[in-house]
């Protein structure tokens, strides 16, 4: 089905230059395009080594190089979409183009160049299927648990290139809601079911269409189902947060009674479902407004259940007349869906007047009432900040009555993460580095303030400790064994102790 791409690729890398060029595109949304984009590539490279041992008759290397093509089409895709939904290229996306295109062939393009190359990819681009490009992720059973992350990770770079140009237009955003239905349908449906575009609609009478529609609310219900089945597993597999799960599970069973109340005819009880994250950085806290994103969809609480992530510099402007359109903007793409604004409390100041923070938190406010009923607004941020930020507030204290508090990972789950890295990337570790593991990490939660880094921390020491290894090997006379390219040992693992740093070497 990529036979044509094929070419497509060998077209657009052979025209490649390295002229460097002035660049006007916001540097940290393209550094956040970049992160984005890798973090893609690690759930391909996973994807493959996990399906591989499902699909017999290719070879690991023919394997992993149809998956890595299949995320090529499907970047590209998503990048056409979204830049050609206006009907214009402006030069902040093209510049964006450049960081992709970089990433996917490891040359850097020119502006000139780039344009050329999103001209012959645009028609190509359209032709592919979302069902094709995902196929893997539905078909082999063993790729479901990563369907979630592969819709989040795809939907947060569809995001970023909406954003390109500091404005999301409501052609971006509706082609955004168009993605995410058809990665949604795609990811989701059995196999035999005609998807949305390739479903014909014949001239039928009223009852045939009557019988059509119900089909397709039966299959939407049992979409849902599965949404909230994913979701509920994928909290049970987080690392600690027992107190957050079991919160979010007493919301659950109050949600399934308010929906069997309702299918008596008894009115749902009226409750704020905002919320308010508490913890330092790297304590699950996105990840977890993502999953209860996705479970207020499948209670049928929000018609799509994404999740739109910002901050400060996303919903205020830098003069006075903009911050409004601009809160506007982000809430337009979270309806129907979760907002979620991290470090929320740099919005408010107890101890300085900030014209424009307060402008934002009073649309947010106003909006948060006219769409009580199709958004959820969850702000998160450093526990003493956000506490004073919700108190100093009466309109956010009175709206947002649910808060979750993320503690910071001790000895044992920084190792429970650690061993879930080791898996996924199909590692194992020796029991002499067990221990300085835990002796590390031990440390490390003694000596953590505000700033430590938590999950953040484990992922810096493990990416360390693969580099450690890979140096420490390539002086191993050849050859080198499937037990010492994956195993790590107590060398490999080195940490220096500072009261408010937290350093892998």
């Amino acid at each position: 089905m990529l036979d044509w791409f094929s070419d497509v690729l060998a077209q657009v890398t052979s025209t490649i230059d390295e002229r460097r060029v002035e660049r006007r595109a916001d540097p940290e949304l393209l550094n956040l395009l970049r992160a984005s984009l890798r973090e893609h590539e690690i759930l391909y490279d996973s994807a493959a080594i996990i399906g591989k041992a499902h699909v017999p008759t290719l070879s690991r290397s023919r394997f992993k190089s149809k998956m890595l093509e299949l995320q090529k089409g499907l970047l590209i895709k998503v990048f056409i979409e979204i830049g050609s939904s206006d009907r214009r290229w402006s030069r902040e996306e093209i510049e964006m183009s450049t960081v992709l295109f970089e990433f996917l062939w490891g040359n850097r393009t020119s502006m000139v160049q780039a344009k050329k190359n999103i001209e012959k990819i645009t028609l190509q681009a359209r032709s592919l299927s979302w069902n094709d490009l995902v196929k893997p992720f539905r078909q082999i059973s063993a790729l479901h648990d990563n369907r979630a992350e592969l819709e989040n990770l795809t939907l947060r770079i569809a995001g970023l290139i909406a954003r390109a140009n500091g404005v999301v237009c409501l052609e971006e955003t509706r082609c955004m809601e168009n993605i995410q239905q058809e990665l949604r349908s795609a990811l989701y449906r059995k196999e035999g079911e005609n998807s949305k575009q390739q479903r014909l609609v014949p001239a039928v009478d009223v009852e045939e269409k009557s019988n059509g529609k119900q089909e397709q609310d039966e299959q939407e219900s049992v979409d849902k189902d599965q949404m909230l089945a994913d979701a509920q597993e994928e909290l049970a597999t987080l690392v600690g947060l027992e107190e957050v799960k079991n919160e979010i599970r007493l919301l659950i069973d109050f949600l399934k009674i308010q929906v069997a109340r309702e299918s008596h005819g008894i009115p749902r009880t009226d409750i704020s479902l905002h919320m308010v994250f508490c913890g330092n950085p790297g304590t699950g806290k996105t990840t977890v407004a993502r999953i209860i994103g996705h479970i207020l969809c499948g209670l049928n609480f929000l018609e799509k259940g994404h999740t739109i992530e910002t901050d400060r510099s996303g919903l205020v402007a830098g003069y006075a007349g903009r911050t409004g359109t601009k809160t506007n903007e982000r809430i337009d793409e979270a309806k129907d869906g979760v907002l979620f604004i991290d470090e929320a409390y740099s919005l408010s100041s107890e101890n300085t007047e900030d014209v424009y923070g307060e402008e934002a938190v009073q649309v947010l406010l106003k909006r948060m009432e006219d769409e009580r009923n199709s958004l959820v607004v969850i702000l998160a941020g450093y526990p003493k900040p956000m506490k004073s930020m919700i108190r100093s507030n009466p309109g956010l204290s009175s709206r947002f009555q649910r808060t979750f508090v993320f503690p910071d990972y001790n000895a044992e789950s920084m190792l429970e993460i650690f061993n879930l890295m080791c898996q996924k990337h199909h590692y194992r570790y020796t029991r002499k580095a067990k221990e300085k593991l835990l002796a590390h990490f031990h440390q490390a939660w003694l000596d953590r303030d505000e700033h430590f880094g938590n999950g953040r921390f484990v992922r810096n020491v493990f990416e360390k400790s693969i580099r450690h290894m890979s140096s420490r090997l390539v002086l191993v006379t050849p050859p080198l064994t499937k037990k010492l390219l994956t195993t790590i040992v107590d060398e490999d693992i080195r940490y220096k102790s500072s009261k408010h740093s937290e350093k892998a070497t």
